[in-house]
């Protein structure tokens, strides 16, 4: 994957739907260091054990309103742990239908990540190249 000495560069990538021809995607990336990514994760699993905790104490050790900030937290932390490419730019379009798929500046994503066309409902994935 190319990218510039500080870890911000222009990276191919094509998007993917079975049974479509593959679209080609225009993304500016940055990698996101293991240090960050490990701090991050930490940081998100500890309030996610205080704010688990604080909800069984104030609801009186009550198990099924525990569950939510538990279900809530593990997948946030989850994520935080999978994003391992901050997204500067992004332009790509449906397999199936041409839209423009949409995904926001400064967000994390992993590779293979999964996209969503709102025109057509359908859900490619957005894979980067080497080279």
């Amino acid at each position: 994957m190319a990218t510039t000495s500080e870890g911000m560069g222009a990276m191919g990538a094509r998007i993917v739907l079975p049974g479509h021809p593959d679209t080609v995607a225009r993304v500016a990336v940055r990698v996101v260091p293991f240090g960050a990514r490990v701090t991050r994760t930490l940081l998100q699993a500890a309030m996610w054990v205080t704010i688990t905790t604080a909800v069984f104490l104030i609801t009186l050790f009550d198990p099924f309103m525990t569950a939510l900030p538990t279900l809530v937290g593990s997948m946030q932390v989850y994520r935080s742990w999978k994003g391992r490419f901050q997204v500067r730019s992004f332009h790509g379009g449906c397999p199936r239908c041409g839209t423009d798929i949409q995904l926001k500046p400064n967000s994390r994503v992993s590779a293979p990540h999964p996209l969503v066309c709102y025109s057509c409902h359908h859900q490619p994935e957005l894979v980067f190249v080497q080279g």
